[in-house]
């Protein structure tokens, strides 16, 4: 038996790292989607100083 490279097949590193691109640029898509909801909802939000947290 003969084994052929199946060119369709991607690298785990690459799929890894697609995944992860894929999945950080939904969790901010989120993230700022929730914050402008959250600023249309409550005019006194533009008011208060923001805590900067990271990922």
């Amino acid at each position: 038996m003969q084994v052929t490279p199946d060119e369709d097949i991607v690298p785990v590193e690459k799929l890894d790292y697609y995944t992860l691109q894929r999945g950080e640029a939904a969790i901010r898509k989120y993230i700022h989607a929730k914050n402008q909801m959250k600023k249309h909802r409550d005019p006194k939000v533009k008011m208060k100083v923001h805590h900067g947290s990271s990922l």
